[in-house]
């Protein structure tokens, strides 16, 4: 079977028993994704496992990113966000902005966890 290159997205989804899976949304129309998604984690031995999180992607179409742990939030300024090291990474963002409270079953925000973000309208300079 060829499967054909879609250029309105950023992957074509195939199924071993229904081949192509229309599933993927149009890259121009998202920047960030609140979703479940598995990664890949490491046993205190080495061992690796896939684990589902439930975290925030970027469309590494247009659309980057990078963790500044260093300036607080009210600090940050076009000036700072400009000299990141934004990447394109799909999951620069991740599950690392927070943990999960079991007490009262909600997850906590790290408030030191600042991400700069930028997508296709934005940080436009003369």
């Amino acid at each position: 079977m060829l499967v054909q290159k879609d250029t309105s997205v950023n992957y074509v989804c195939f199924s071993f028993d229904n081949g192509i899976v229309d599933i993927e949304p149009n890259k121009n129309s998202w920047d960030l994704q609140f979703c479940k998604y598995s990664t890949l984690l490491f046993t205190d031995v080495g061992d690796p496992y896939p684990y589902l999180v439930t975290g925030v992607l970027i469309n590494p179409y247009k659309t980057v990113a990078a963790l500044d742990s260093i300036t607080p939030f009210e600090e940050v300024s076009f000036e700072i966000a400009e000299k990141q090291n934004l990447v394109n990474q799909k999951d620069i963002i991740g599950y690392k902005w927070k943990d999960y409270d079991f007490d009262n079953g909600m997850y906590k925000v790290k408030p030191e966890k600042i991400y700069v973000i930028k997508n296709r309208l934005a940080f436009i300079t003369n």
